[in-house]
């Protein structure tokens, strides 16, 4: 088995059902934060 060692990540597009809730959910579990944020209306 190989290992991943990431030391970033560029780019993440998820589509989810409510957005505050899986943001958090990922800040907490991975320690991500938001670089840059675009508002979409779709």
């Amino acid at each position: 088995m190989n290992n991943l060692n990431a030391t970033s990540i560029d780019h993440v597009n998820m589509k989810v059902k409510n957005l505050e809730k899986s943001v958090e959910f990922y800040k907490n579990l991975f320690g991500f934060e938001i670089k840059q944020e675009e508002n979409s209306n779709k």
